[in-house]
């Protein structure tokens, strides 16, 4: 690990009280974000909702958790304009801009960067929808 590196320090447990890497994903990219994040295999039906926007959705479902991976988020609005979806990138680049963040539990961390690519803009077969997928590279720490 090299840079500035920050880290918060989190109670991230399933219910047994088991360190769980997948809840410590889902709360980067809630928190990094400022909006809803969802496991895109649990994102609830009535998405489609206008109101439901914007949102993230990342992916786990393959994830190894005792060796570095990469994983995907992306990041969902419904406008005319790419201002939101920009602003919620924005964010995610400030937390990792120093050399990642280190999100911490007493039996464990995780160590979030820059993926590469970092970002992209995706298009949809909705002129409407406007999306950018972020790719982050995740360590786990003892």
């Amino acid at each position: 690990m090299s840079g500035k590196i920050m880290s918060e320090q989190f109670d991230i447990s399933n219910r047994s009280g088991v360190f769980d890497p997948s809840q410590m994903i889902h709360t980067f990219w809630s928190m990094a974000s400022g909006v809803t994040a969802f496991d895109e295999n649990t994102v609830p039906q009535n998405t489609n909702d206008v109101t439901s926007f914007p949102r993230v959705t990342y992916d786990v479902s393959n994830t190894i958790f005792d060796r570095p991976v990469t994983i995907s988020a992306s990041i969902w609005d419904y406008s005319r304009s790419w201002a939101r979806v920009e602003e919620i990138k924005n964010r995610i680049m400030a937390l990792l801009k120093d050399g990642g963040y280190c999100l911490r539990t007493d039996a464990g961390a995780l160590w979030f960067t820059p993926g590469s690519p970092f970002v992209q803009r995706v298009g949809d077969d909705n002129d409407m929808i406007r999306r950018i997928l972020i790719n982050v590279d995740i360590e786990p720490l003892q």
